[in-house]
């Protein structure tokens, strides 16, 4: 919750370093750190070591938009999603703003969240039976996320 609005998927915009992803249909993400208890005499921790940091996380997109970066990466030489550059991947919670009786669908920013130099690491497609659409499934690791930025 965003200053008491819950949101749903229709007022999330998800860009892929500044380029509005049309055809996304889901998108996770998510940030740890190790932390483990750390013993000495006795039974119980003397204390907590903490260890690494990392953001890892999904974009599923339709066949059509994930056709369309595959373009602009061989347009650019590369042969892969794993060709890409480092991405900034930004998720922005907007509301739509209203005026007099009705509310317009240009977007008001009340928060985003950035997943920093994202790296691709794998592809995945699946089909079934009855599927209406054909999707596309890329798994990320990234830098660092900055929630609320």
């Amino acid at each position: 919750m965003i200053n008491g609005k819950v949101h749903s998927w229709e007022q999330i915009s998800v860009y892929l370093n500044g380029v509005p992803i049309a055809g996304i249909k889901e998108i996770n993400y998510k940030s740890e750190r190790e932390a483990e208890a750390i013993y000495g005499a006795g039974k119980y921790p003397l204390g907590v070591g903490t260890g690494n940091y990392k953001v890892e996380g999904d974009i599923t997109l339709t066949k059509e938009e994930y056709d369309k970066l595959m373009a602009v990466i061989k347009a650019d030489g590369g042969l892969s999603i794993y060709n890409l550059v480092p991405v900034d991947i930004v998720v922005v919670y907007s509301d739509p703003v209203r005026t007099g009786n009705v509310y317009t669908f240009q977007p008001n920013p009340l928060r985003t969240e950035v997943i920093k130099n994202a790296v691709f690491t794998s592809e995945e497609w699946g089909h079934s039976q009855n599927d209406k659409e054909s999707v596309v499934k890329l798994s990320f690791i990234a830098e660092k996320m900055e929630v609320g930025a």
